[in-house]
């Protein structure tokens, strides 16, 4: 898949000019992009467009004044592009809690996800794709709130996945969580079209 560069990103004063209309196209898509698992974890399949939107809005808000500021926010967002014939999320774990009286409950909750991002799972048919989460994202301390999990596939599994008979689940192998989610309709079709942008690469 190809990924973002500065010609593709306008400066955020011709931004606002077109935003409004960008918007209106864009986020329609984004949300075939997005998928609850359980009620706590939220899945965004990331591609070209996901990261362009991103880094447009990042631009807006930072107002950078040269190319090469904005060679380097495409350069950082970039890297969760997928990479060959792969599937690549944020993975976002919802556990926010308004009331500070519940944050030793937060912590415990937190204990329990070690090791999640790595346990995430796509299952098509009777097989599997193990996730593989960006490192750095836990620690014996804490474990982040937003992480970056890929999904890498082989030809067999994406013609697979790509054959809409077959179910196709995502969810977790994890010791205190097993929850998962169809992947299907509009959302199915969105990423069978990232996959053939990736098969023809």
């Amino acid at each position: 898949m190809k990924i973002v560069t500065v010609k593709d990103i306008l400066f955020h004063e011709e931004y606002e000019k077109i935003r409004e209309n960008y918007m209106s196209e864009f986020l329609p898509k984004k949300k075939f992009r997005r998928i609850d698992v359980g009620g706590k974890f939220t899945f965004v399949f990331e591609n070209f467009e996901t990261t362009k939107f991103q880094i447009q809005e990042l631009v807006r808000v930072e107002r950078p004044k040269t190319i090469e500021e904005i060679q380097e926010m495409c350069d950082i967002y970039n890297l969760y592009v997928p990479k060959g014939l792969e599937l690549s999320t944020t993975f976002f774990i919802n556990l926010e809690e308004k009331s500070l009286k519940k944050v030793e409950h937060m912590k415990k909750e937190f204990e329990k996800l070690k090791g999640i991002g790595n346990s995430a799972r796509i299952w098509i048919g009777s097989e599997k794709i193990e996730g593989y989460s960006e490192e750095g994202r836990e620690n014996e301390e804490q474990i982040s709130a937003v992480q970056y999990v890929r999904f890498s596939f082989t030809t067999e599994l994406a013609d697979k996945f790509m054959d809409e008979s077959v179910d196709v689940l995502i969810g977790f192998e994890h010791p205190n969580w097993y929850d998962r989610n169809a992947i299907r309709g509009e959302m199915r079709k969105s990423l069978i079209n990232d996959l053939k942008k990736a098969d023809q690469n």
